[in-house]
């Protein structure tokens, strides 16, 4: 039966869409271990479930074995395909630039739905955010809490190199009076995979306009370990209440992740922050990401978090700066992903969460958010996200309910 094989591994794909992975693996496995180990077509479909499992060395393992069994040059460019794909998900652009230069003209134009990826992963994007916060508790009249950040992107280079422009502002009530701070920078991506780096540097506009500068370097060491080095001096990481009172920070810190296929991501960091008035502050997080549950259009996220604070006692800080604060937070993402025609995506959230927060010399007291939201695609190169919610914070030992809502766009030119 001619179409056998086209049906056998498009209900294994079918399977891992609709949330059974290990159907899908044992379907694969069978002949790509038992039944056929010695098909390089078998191969690559293996090659292909690994990569959709975020299993990356593995996925590339299995289409170099492919690549032995094909008899001839002709068929080994679905190796090199295979290989790209995998490339474009790790966002290693300097090995799929390479591997696409080695591809003819004719490859080309029969793999054009893997090129319009490859270019859309260097295309230059204009990139967004708002956040927005009303109290409802007391105090009430005050002004609403926002911060917004947009940045402008040029494409990239072959290697994937980039530059852009920031603009960043917040704005926080403090009784009936705001504080207001902006800033204007430019930075530069530099992708030499499995290093990355970023590196932005600009100057404050408005209540801190002192110049910043941030950094950050990551390291892939495998599909499993991602290690980051990140630092700051100024910026918006500053306080706005300290920056008020000519308070500033430099500080650093290092954080890594652990991705067990697509079952978790476990992710740990610890940062310090030295502030110019004495404080030391030290942050540090523990939280795991997991798929809990998947079928067909609905998929249902759990993260699970820790966070510590530790300062020095300042008593002349108007900042927000208690002497050792534990945060737990439980949360959960209810998606339902609805495709319409015209290439357009709409993803439905609903998201609620659960936590309790601890203060030195205050109680503990619980904590909670409930929001609603949509995620749109426009054929890839445009995405809209919005959400509206409610959240019960504490600070100081106070309750405090805020509504918020959340914009954020992207757009690829």
């Amino acid at each position: 039966n001619p179409s056998y094989d086209e049906r056998y591994f498009g209900l294994a794909r079918l399977a891992l869409w609709r949330g059974n992975p290990r159907l899908a693996q044992a379907l694969v496995d069978a002949r790509a271990l038992d039944k056929t180990p010695g098909d390089p077509w078998v191969l690559l479909q293996k090659a292909d479930l690994e990569r959709g499992r975020h299993n990356f060395d593995d996925a590339k393992i299995w289409a170099h074995k492919a690549e032995v069994f094909f008899p001839g040059d002709e068929d080994k460019k679905f190796v090199r395909y295979s290989l790209i794909e995998t490339a474009l998900r790790q966002n290693d652009l300097p090995t799929a630039t390479r591997l696409i230069n080695e591809m003819s003209d004719k490859e080309k134009e029969e793999a054009q739905s893997l090129i319009d990826r490859y270019d859309l992963a260097h295309s230059g994007r204009i990139v967004g955010n708002i956040n927005l916060q009303h109290r409802t508790s007391s105090p009430t009249k005050q002004h609403n809490e926002f911060s917004k950040n947009y940045a402008i992107y040029t494409p990239k280079t072959d290697n994937g190199h980039d530059v852009y422009v920031r603009y960043l502002e917040t704005h926080s009530p403090v009784g009936r009076s705001d504080l207001n701070a902006q800033f204007v920078g430019v930075g530069s991506e530099l992708n030499f995979y499995p290093f990355n780096m970023n590196l932005e540097v600009g100057q404050g506009i408005k209540l801190n306009k002192r110049t910043y500068v941030t950094s950050d370097l990551s390291y892939e060491l495998n599909q499993r370990w991602k290690f980051n080095l990140s630092g700051h001096l100024n910026g918006s990481q500053v306080p706005v209440r300290a920056a008020a009172q000519n308070v500033y920070t430099k500080g650093g810190g290092l954080s890594s992740t652990y991705t067990y296929s697509d079952w978790f991501i476990l992710g740990a960091g610890a940062y310090f922050s030295d502030f110019s008035d004495g404080n030391l502050r030290r942050d540090a997080n523990l939280w795991l990401n997991t798929q809990t549950f998947k079928h067909d259009r609905w998929t249902l996220t759990n993260n699970f978090r820790v966070d510590y604070m530790k300062n020095k006692t300042i008593a002349s800080a108007d900042y927000y700066n208690p002497s050792k604060a534990v945060g737990y937070e439980a949360s959960a993402d209810l998606a339902y992903y609805q495709p319409w025609d015209h290439k357009i995506i709409l993803t439905h959230h609903f998201k609620g969460a659960l936590g309790a927060y601890k203060q030195q010399a205050q109680d503990r007291a619980k904590t909670w958010s409930i929001a609603y939201g949509h995620e749109w695609r426009i054929a890839k190169k445009y995405s809209l996200s919005y959400e509206i919610g409610r959240k019960k914070n504490i600070y100081d030992g106070n309750p405090e309910f805020n509504n918020f809502g959340n914009l954020a766009f992207s757009l690829y030119y």
